[in-house]
């Protein structure tokens, strides 16, 4: 068993699918790494545009051979895979970084809360603990901004 640095570009147009799986049950139900999958694109993060980051535990060889061929080859390419010794969160700051190179307005309104604008949208979210969910936030905000 190893936790992972993952970094990946993802199909932009399959996240509205993406999202949808992720929170229906159709991921979470897979075994033996459905509930994984689902935590892991929790602490995912945008690092540039059409990139995302995340820390996942893998028990395969090569790393996360089973997760590749059952879920993430549909919705991400280009992926890469370095160990850690421990998960990685997202924090308030990396959200706001993440949506602005995404070409988002974030504001920030207090130590939980962020409003993030754009394509003629706006958004309120709150954060508690420093724990943001990539699940709510970006994939909300790509859904929204897709319908």
């Amino acid at each position: 068993m190893a936790i992972y640095s993952v970094k990946a570009r993802y199909i932009e147009e399959k996240m509205n699918e993406f999202y949808q799986k992720l929170t229906d049950g159709a991921i979470q139900n897979q075994k033996p790494d459905g509930q994984e999958i689902v935590n892991s694109m929790k602490r995912a993060k945008i690092t540039e545009p059409d990139v995302i980051q995340w820390s996942e535990m893998c028990f395969c060889s090569p790393p996360l051979k089973h997760e590749r061929e059952t879920v993430y080859n549909e919705f991400l390419k280009d992926m890469e895979t370095s160990t850690i010794d421990e998960y990685a969160d997202a924090t308030i700051q990396s959200i706001v970084s993440e949506f602005t190179l995404l070409g988002f307005e974030v504001n920030i309104l207090d130590s939980e809360s962020i409003t993030i604008s754009g394509n003629n949208a706006k958004t309120t979210y709150t954060i508690r603990n420093q724990d943001v969910s990539f699940e709510q936030a970006m994939f909300t905000t790509i859904k929204e901004n897709i319908a």
